[in-house]
């Protein structure tokens, strides 16, 4: 007992260790290396002072502090040494030898490649490259020959910000000279030969979106679902089915140990087997943060059961944020690593606070666990997604125990080698059931917020997870706790509601590209979106100006391919409704010159361009320049995106 006590006082200081990390790479991220240094040393100093006082509480004072410093100290010398030293070569031509991590195929004849490997001159790095006509697979062992470009962030796509959060601060400039130098990795192969057998098999005998829905929760790949898919499943409440996690993991050591149990006798043997499936499944299921911290987290308490310990929750949780973070501490700033640890704290730390141990796995317990999970990590979903449903708690209770059984098959049709069938197909009504009533959860008015528009928002919801976690650590009677979790989500939701209500003012955007400009006209609630020559590149911020601003039906008007923008739109944009262009076809609707019709109550001409007129506001879009109210600017005179108010 006196082992298995000091093995518990460990783990939480080993927890508190964690959290100090990542406050120190948050600080240096934020604020900045050398204020962030001196004020975690400061507070070291003084915790170590009070410890030699004999201060109570000063041994965890010093032990955060000190990881903190620790922290902050390891993402300056990454910056310093790592990232900025490889954004230097930005414009030179490089070489990199090492194996394939990643391979997507882009177009036809196009794929984009991630490699882990080595520069010339010894420097470790994982970059991304673009291949015409490769045949290398992931786990080649390749030499790629290109110019570096830095990723840049554009009115677009935060492509510099997301590819930092990955550790990628090179990619080529154009497409790159591939050469396959042998087979590589034979273990890191063979998962990527699984990995696709798995997914051809389940599409063979699942056809449509149902089977779609299976490859996205089994193998975290969602470029089968279509846009209406992925936004009923998200708007629903139901989104984080699609990050392979804690439930996957949970399924997947459940069928795994009781054949171990069956064929192999010591325990630590099977503890040990476990470790290597749980670390080949992470790479299996792409080895994104969720599935990275969900595989450490069991495999510690797998450890643990090798040494004889106990494991403990925030033990394996500080342990899984600083290894992910040790690699590129740059991760904290991806919505994944946010929502995914912010989601394990809540369920491993602060529910079991809020809730007796005999109440735990019913339907209340699942009830508040819903409300705690929702209120920790709403802030981040707001600030990544802009809107949060109102029927999450009737989702998850309804459709995630469906979602369990659904999951159970598929990892049944997969461990079998894919040859038993009846799992699939099971496995594929489920999910055929899940996404059907998703869809009816959506059709009913939901609320949306924008957090451009309205950043107090994002601390209401910081504050409702203060107000929970602070009802976790000091509230002595559980029940008392758990309905301040639930009144905190609903005084949120309430808010939403209320403000969702609010109709966005009238107003046009332009979004300038290398190719033409897309105009956005949010006119009495409604979008309308002219996409003059651009191809659909604006798609996904049109995508997030529908959800800032509460909108469910989007009317397009095109000059250019209007068959190639109508499809890029349809993929991204579920709230597509018609789409115009001069010359109609494939799905678009003729708009010859000097015709007009009226979209969302909004009168729209055609003739060299498009007139809009609307409550007294008039506009004007032609290829080479924008006229509002009567102000002609030139369209190359854009540099950025910019807003203007029709008040």
């Amino acid at each position: 007992m006196g082992c298995v006590k000091n093995s518990a006082k460990l783990t939480v200081k080993l927890g508190f260790a964690g959290l100090g990390w990542l406050g120190g790479i948050f600080a240096v991220l934020f604020v900045g290396t050398v204020p962030s240094i001196c004020i975690f040393t400061a507070v070291t100093f003084v915790s170590a002072v009070f410890l030699l006082r004999g201060a109570k509480y000063s041994r965890y004072a010093v032990l955060v502090s000190a990881a903190a410093l620790a922290g902050a100290v390891c993402v300056s010398g990454y910056g310093k040494f790592t990232a900025d030293r490889l954004r230097a070569l930005s414009g030179s031509e490089v070489t990199v030898e090492g194996v394939v991590t990643d391979a997507v195929q882009v177009s036809g004849r196009k794929d984009r490649l991630t490699v882990k490997g080595r520069l010339e001159d010894g420097t470790r790095l994982r970059t991304t490259v673009w291949s015409e006509n490769c045949t290398v697979g992931v786990g080649d062992r390749v030499r790629a020959v290109f110019t570096a470009a830095v990723p840049e962030n554009t009115a677009l796509y935060d492509g510099e910000d997301r590819a930092a959060s990955q550790g990628i601060f090179i990619q080529s400039l154009g497409t790159a000279e591939v050469t396959r130098l042998g087979v590589g990795s034979y273990p890191l192969r063979l998962i990527g030969r699984l990995r696709r057998y798995t997914i051809a098999s389940i599409r063979r005998r699942c056809g449509g979106q149902a089977g779609a829905f299976l490859i996205s929760i089994l193998c975290s790949d969602r470029s089968y679902l279509d846009a209406d898919t992925t936004d009923a499943v998200y708007r629903s409440g139901l989104g984080h089915i699609f990050a392979v996690s804690g439930t996957h993991i949970v399924i997947l050591s459940a069928f795994i140990m009781r054949l171990l149990t069956v064929f192999v006798r010591p325990k630590k043997l099977r503890s040990a087997v476990m470790i290597a499936i749980l670390a080949a499944f992470a790479v299996f299921a792409g080895g994104s943060p969720s599935v990275v911290r969900a595989c450490i987290i069991s495999g510690f308490g797998y450890t643990a059961v090798f040494f004889g310990r106990r494991s403990h929750a925030p033990n394996s949780l500080g342990a899984a944020a600083v290894i992910i973070t040790l690699g590129c501490p740059y991760a904290v700033t991806s919505a994944s690593f946010l929502l995914s640890f912010s989601a394990a704290l809540a369920a491993n730390a602060i529910l079991p606070a809020l809730t007796e141990r005999e109440e735990r796995g019913g339907v209340k317990s699942l009830a508040v666990a819903c409300f705690t999970i929702f209120t920790v990590t709403f802030p981040f979903a707001a600030m990544f997604f802009s809107e949060i449903p109102l029927f999450f708690a009737a989702a998850n209770l309804l459709l995630l125990p469906v979602c369990t059984v659904c999951l159970s098959c598929a990892f049944l049709f997969m461990l079998s080698g894919c040859l038993l069938t009846p799992a699939v197909y099971a496995a594929e009504l489920l999910a055929g059931a899940v996404i059907r009533l998703c869809g009816i959860l959506t059709r009913i008015p939901l609320t949306y917020t924008g957090v451009s528009h309205r950043p107090q928002f994002v601390m209401l919801g910081a504050a409702g997870a203060a107000v929970v976690i602070l009802a976790a650590v000091l509230g002595k009677e559980k029940r008392r706790s758990a309905a301040v979790c639930v009144s905190a989500a609903l005084v949120i939701c309430a808010s939403a509601s209320v403000l969702s209500l609010v109709r966005p003012a009238d107003s046009v955007t332009i979004i300038p590209d290398s190719r033409g400009y897309t105009a956005e006209v949010v006119a009495d609630g409604r979008l309308l979106v002219f996409d003059i020559g651009s191809g659909g590149r604006a798609r996904y911020h049109a995508r997030q100006t529908a959800k800032q601003n509460n909108i469910r039906r989007v009317s397009l008007f095109v000059l250019g391919n209007a068959q190639t923008t109508r499809l890029r739109y349809l993929k991204t944009l579920p709230s597509l409704g018609s789409v115009y262009a001069p010359d109609g076809s494939g799905g678009v609707l003729p708009m010859p010159n000097g015709t007009a019709v009226t979209a969302e109550k909004v009168r729209v001409t055609c003739g060299d361009g498009y007139s809009v007129e609307l409550r007294g506001h008039s506009l004007r879009l032609e290829k080479d320049s924008v006229t509002i109210d009567g102000e002609v600017y030139r369209a190359d005179g854009f540099t950025g995106i910019s807003r203007v108010a029709l008040g």
